[in-house]
């Protein structure tokens, strides 16, 4: 027979800490504005040509995702846009002004992190000195334009 004493005296029941279960958690991706740091400036013409360079004074890679250009009346049609001597759309396109959004060449439409390429669009007509509006969206993300 136990006593009432002999019961109090027991050990006391101890319980495992809980579990802790481990719990993942994403971290937020940064999204960096690559347009806060890529400019297109330094307008000039040549032969058939409306140039500008686009430099990315960022600290990464920028790529044109997408273009939207009006162009003087004077022009006539677009025949091609050129990044850094390289053909990266081919047309034409009678209709000013216009969107190029895909059926990209093959030519590279990436600016290196400190780098700098002369963006040029090729007419049948002029090139006017003026009346051009040029929108480049980069990386899928932001936009720079330029009016000239």
């Amino acid at each position: 027979q136990l006593s009432n004493t002999q019961a109090s005296q027991s050990a006391p029941l101890t319980l495992p800490p809980p579990s802790q279960t481990p719990t993942s958690s994403a971290t937020p991706t940064s999204t960096t504005n690559v347009c806060s740091s890529a400019t297109l400036t330094s307008f000039r013409t040549d032969e058939h040509k409306a140039k500008w360079n686009l430099t990315n004074n960022g600290s990464t890679t920028i790529e044109i995702t997408e273009t939207s250009i009006e162009w003087p009346s004077s022009n006539i049609r677009l025949r091609k846009v050129v990044l850094g001597g390289e053909e990266i759309w081919k047309g034409p396109v009678n209709t000013s002004p216009t969107s190029l959004a895909g059926d990209w060449d093959k030519g590279s439409r990436q600016v290196a992190s400190g780098d700098g390429k002369t963006l040029g669009f090729r007419f049948d007509g002029g090139p006017a000195l003026e009346g051009y509006s040029v929108t480049v969206t980069l990386n899928y993300s932001c936009q720079i334009f330029v009016t000239q």
